[in-house]
């Protein structure tokens, strides 16, 4: 259920805005690494870049635009570390990007500040809708990254675009939304959108039950869909993890970027009385997910809070200097974005909306 407005990939990535979109909209800001437009007084920012880190293809260039600017010894040693540090924390958990010289160097910071000067300028009671890792990956699989087209934040610029539709302003406050794409394993199951504070600790709740209540019988529509595909979808990974370790032991991978799912996945499925005691790769096929009831619903701080986001961006500094009221990380289900993406953006407008 493609969203008209925006043309996305096969694999969901930004390509370009419709044709007869683009005339109903401001442009502020076409570049090959991300694109802005204002609609309705809501500010859209859809990053083009990859977000593996030396994943560089022309002017299109390979920058985590949801990470630390890095100095230029941090993107240097990134650099001589690629590609084996695609799949390590110390790098790709926090810096943005990687740069063989000075002059790459300051390219792609003057990328990345401009990205961030046209979501933070002031504005007042604007609303801004952000898909910080919607841009394609052109890197091509190998023993580091067997499918890199999955970090892609899939269909995430097409439902941003609609909720820069949709909102209509009724809260006056100014609002940041980055807006990403959960890969719909068990660790993210049932959250259909997992609503980070990034550390403000603001009160939710009331906006998160009104939500649940109000959308409930339209995110059970998709339920038996969502659920076989949370199953295949977590079978997949840990077969994946284990060809690639050889160990569904976490703490023996904790340096690897795969040690945070595998270690989500383990902790859900216990959680869920799936045992997971002498796991082995023989026995993933018939795991029974029998036992699992729960309905998909919107979760507050479920896996992805955005705190280390938060610091990695000093978005604190940003909140004391007034460049916003609040800020909200919305991490939704691959499945939803693709099959029901009116349904994502309503309900993350609503929520918007009802912020006081």
């Amino acid at each position: 259920m493609p969203v008209n407005e925006i043309i996305e990939s096969e694999y969901g990535a930004f390509v370009s805005l419709d044709l007869d979109f683009r005339q109903k909209i401001q442009i502020i800001s076409d570049t090959d690494n991300y694109i802005v437009f204002e609609i309705n007084n809501n500010r859209v920012v859809i990053a083009k870049t990859s977000r593996l880190a030396g994943d560089d293809k022309g002017e299109i260039y390979g920058i985590n635009l949801y990470r630390k600017l890095p100095t230029y010894e941090e993107a240097n040693r990134y650099w001589k570390r690629l590609p084996n540090a695609l799949n390590e924390k110390e790098y790709v958990s926090k810096l943005a990007f990687a740069a063989q010289d000075m002059h790459g160097y300051e390219i792609k910071k003057q990328v990345f500040k401009a990205f961030y000067e046209y979501i933070f300028e002031q504005r007042n009671g604007s609303i801004v809708f952000v898909a910080p890792h919607s841009g394609d990956i052109r890197y091509e699989p190998d023993s580091i990254k067997q499918n890199p087209k999955g970090d892609i934040d899939k269909w995430s610029a097409g439902v941003s675009a609609l909720c820069g539709i949709k909102c209509r302003q009724k809260t006056d406050k100014r609002v940041i939304c980055f807006i990403h794409t959960s890969s719909d394993q068990i660790k993210s199951f049932p959250a259909v959108i997992d609503i980070g504070d990034m550390d403000f600790q603001n009160d939710y709740s009331e906006n998160i039950k009104h939500l649940n209540f109000k959308y409930s019988s339209k995110l059970d529509y998709y339920s038996i869909e969502y659920f076989d595909q949370v199953k295949a979808k977590t079978i997949r990974k840990l077969k994946s993890i284990y060809a690639k370790y050889k160990t569904f032991d976490f703490n023996k991978i904790m340096g690897e970027t795969d040690s945070f799912h595998l270690k989500y996945m383990l902790m859900r499925l216990d959680q869920y009385g799936i045992s997971t005691e002498n796991l082995s790769v023989e026995k993933l096929d018939s795991l029974s997910f029998d036992s699992i009831k729960d309905k998909p619903g919107i979760i507050l701080n479920y896996v992805f809070q955005g705190k280390n986001i938060t610091a990695l961006l000093n978005l604190k500094e940003k909140y004391a200097q007034g460049k916003f009221d609040y800020c909200v990380q919305f991490e939704c289900s691959q499945y939803y974005l693709k099959n029901a993406p009116d349904l994502i953006s309503d309900i993350i407008v609503d929520f918007v909306e009802n912020l006081k």
